[in-house]
């Protein structure tokens, strides 16, 4: 099937009610026998959102902190914001949360 980037990846309700759409993440997987088609399927969102990617800025990571506060876990609300992928301000938010200590065992 001839589709585009943006037919496969234009949003999870487009997906959804395109019929085309999810016949092709079904083929896709099949060339990748090791992934499950929801894997490869986000997989191509990550890649091809548009949002930004890599390290998180300070600044960043306060204004995420502040939207939770604001909006709870409503990640999809908060990507938009933020400019950030709704998977990535979770994992972040959570990330950052951690209080636990790494590194080499103390004696005590």
């Amino acid at each position: 099937k001839n589709l585009t980037l943006s037919q496969l990846c234009g949003g999870h309700d487009y997906v959804i009610h395109n019929a085309e759409a999810r016949g092709a993440w079904a083929e896709i997987s099949k060339c990748l026998p090791h992934r499950t088609v929801v894997s490869v399927y986000r997989r191509a969102l990550r890649q091809f959102n548009g949002y930004t990617k890599g390290p998180w800025s300070d600044h960043e990571v306060e204004k995420l902190f502040q939207l939770v506060e604001l909006h709870g876990n409503q990640w999809s609300t908060i990507q938009d914001m933020l400019g950030r992928s709704a998977v990535d301000c979770r994992w972040k938010f959570q990330d950052a949360q951690k209080s636990y200590e790494t590194g080499p065992w103390s004696s005590e």
